[in-house]
C-alpha cells in the first residue's frame, strides 16, 4: 500500500472512531518494516501524551497501553493478565508474542509518566516494533514487551517479573527517541546486560509536535531489524 493511501486510511479511522485503522478491518501491511508507519507512531504518541501527567492517571494510561498491545495480537504477559496487579504508584504492563525460541527477548520502555521522548513516543515505538513482528506463522523470537510506568516500576518488575529474570534472553530498552538516526548502545537492566535503542537527536522541546516522525519511523525500522537480528 502506498504511503498516501495508508495515511488516508489512518485519518479515516481516526475520524470514524478515533481508533487504529486495523480495528476497522482495513487491510494493512502484515509484519516487517512495511507495517511500521509515521501515522501509527504519531497516533500512539498522542494517545498517551494527551493525558498530560500520566502519574495522576496511571490506571487509564495503563489501560491504553494494554489495549494497543492486545491489538498487536499478543497474549497477556502475566498469565491471564497484562498487568502485574500490584497497584500503588507504578504500573507494569507486559504482553508476549510467541515465537520459536523458548527464552523470550525482553523489549522494555521506562515511562516516567511525563513527557514525550522518553515515554509516550518510546511507547509508540515499542508498539510499532511489535507490529513489525506480527507476521504469519511463528516468528523466530518470542518477544516479551513491557512498559514500566512510574518511578518504582523497575523495582516492581524485579519483584514480580512476568518471566524469571534468569530465563530471559536478550534485553532491549527503547528510548529516548526524537529525530536523527537510531543508536544501539550498551546498557544495564536490573543487573543484566542490555542494549539501549535510542535516537541521536533529541527534540528541541519535549512535546508531541517536536518529534520528527519521518525520522522516527526510520529509527524504529532500525530497532526492528536490530532486535530481529540479535
Amino acid at each position: 500500500m502506498v504511503p498516501r493511501a495508508r495515511l488516508l486510511l489512518s485519518v479515516f479511522a481516526l475520524a470514524v472512531c478515533g481508533c487504529p485503522a486495523e480495528m476497522l478491518g482495513v487491510e494493512l501491511p502484515s509484519g516487517g518494516p512495511d507495517a511500521i508507519s509515521q501515522e501509527d507512531l504519531q497516533r500512539d504518541t498522542w494517545m498517551l501524551s494527551e493525558l498530560g501527567d500520566r502519574r495522576a492517571q496511571l490506571g487509564e494510561a495503563a489501560l491504553r497501553v494494554q489495549s494497543r498491545m492486545q491489538q498487536m495480537h499478543t497474549i497477556p504477559g502475566y498469565g491471564r493478565s497484562f498487568q502485574d496487579g500490584m497497584g500503588g504508584n507504578a504500573r507494569v504492563i507486559c504482553s508476549q508474542k510467541d515465537g520459536q525460541r523458548r527464552a523470550p527477548t525482553l523489549v522494555v520502555v521506562d515511562d516516567p509518566g511525563v513527557g514525550v521522548a522518553g515515554g509516550a513516543a518510546a511507547f509508540a515505538s515499542l508498539i510499532s516494533v511489535l507490529k513489525g513482528f506480527d507476521v504469519p506463522g511463528l516468528p523466530e523470537k518470542t518477544l516479551l514487551a513491557c512498559v514500566l510506568m512510574g518511578d518504582d516500576a523497575r523495582t516492581r518488575f524485579s519483584q514480580k517479573p512476568p518471566h524469571p529474570l534468569e530465563d530471559i534472553g536478550e534485553i532491549f530498552i527503547i528510548g529516548p527517541v526524537g529525530g536523527g538516526t537510531m543508536i544501539a548502545e550498551p546498557a544495564t537492566f536490573l543487573g543484566r546486560d542490555a542494549v539501549r535503542l535510542r535516537m541521536d537527536t533529541p527534540p528541541q522541546t519535549d512535546t508531541l509536535e517536536a518529534i520528527d516522525y519521518r525520522e522516527l519511523r526510520g529509527g524504529v525500522v532500525g530497532m526492528h531489524r536490530t532486535i530481529k537480528a540479535k
